[in-house]
């Protein structure tokens, strides 16, 4: 937010009193797409999309390999030369790096992220970890002074190796066992989200507690679902991590 609404502009007022041409315009993008939506809730005058989306590529699994592929569906949106925002960069493996870093080279690339996060599925860095890093030390978006214990508590864990048991706090910080988790899917009727690692076990929850309620197979009428990714449905554009509602099935 101070980079693009007080920083920016005051350089392209300096740009301008010593007749340079300016990066043309601030790019916004995310590796996730929660992290799309939050950013999206904080500056809403911004077209915000997924990395992936903003360069054009999409990933495919290749079960022959083990590994993804990355195929170009169109050119990327970008307008050269710009300053492009990259949050959640750490979530970022090194093919995807590779196709940021083919745009014109007159392009910016600011990476925001924690290094402390988990690797990418792929298990591949990104090399993000080689260049120089500023370190943002205020936490903003949790007042909770027992998430932000935990928050430090396992950035720790990843400086020295060693893992101290969690502290539970309940109705805050929680430990569910494989039936507890099982349960709390079956009876919680409040609206909650869960994180997995891979889109593997996201499937398989989803499954399990459509199942639970007895729906099979396709979608019915009155069914809620979270998109994965980004879809145009006629004339609408749906972003990853909209709550949908189905309200009529058409060709099924």
């Amino acid at each position: 937010h101070h980079i693009i609404h007080e920083i920016f502009p005051e350089y392209k007022r300096v740009c301008k009193l010593a007749n340079m041409t300016p990066l043309a315009q601030v790019i916004i993008t995310a590796t996730t797409h929660p992290a799309c939506q939050v950013l999206r809730e904080t500056l809403p005058t911004f077209d915000i999309t997924t990395l992936h989306s903003m360069l054009g590529i999409s990933v495919a699994d290749d079960y022959t390999t083990g590994k993804i592929s990355l195929n170009t569906y169109r050119a990327a949106k970008v307008k050269t030369p710009s300053l492009i925002i990259v949050d959640e960069c750490f979530v970022m493996d090194y093919q995807i790096r590779q196709a940021l870093l083919a745009l014109s080279p007159d392009c910016k690339i600011l990476y925001v992220g924690d290094k402390k996060q988990m690797l990418n599925v792929t298990g591949r860095r990104s090399g993000l970890e080689k260049l120089p890093t500023s370190t943002l030390s205020i936490i903003k978006r949790s007042s909770d002074v027992r998430l932000v214990d935990l928050y430090q508590q396992l950035a720790n864990n990843v400086d020295t190796n060693m893992f101290e048991p969690i502290q539970t706090v309940p109705g805050v910080i929680d430990w569910f066992s494989p039936d507890d988790m099982l349960d709390f899917i079956l009876t919680t009727k409040d609206i909650y989200s869960i994180g997995t690692y891979t889109n593997a076990k996201s499937d398989a929850i989803h499954e399990f507690t459509r199942e639970s309620k007895g729906i099979l197979g396709v979608p019915v009428k009155g069914e809620k679902f979270v998109l994965n990714k980004s879809m145009n449905a006629d004339s609408v554009h749906l972003r990853g991590g909209a709550l949908i509602e189905i309200d009529s099935l058409v060709g099924i």
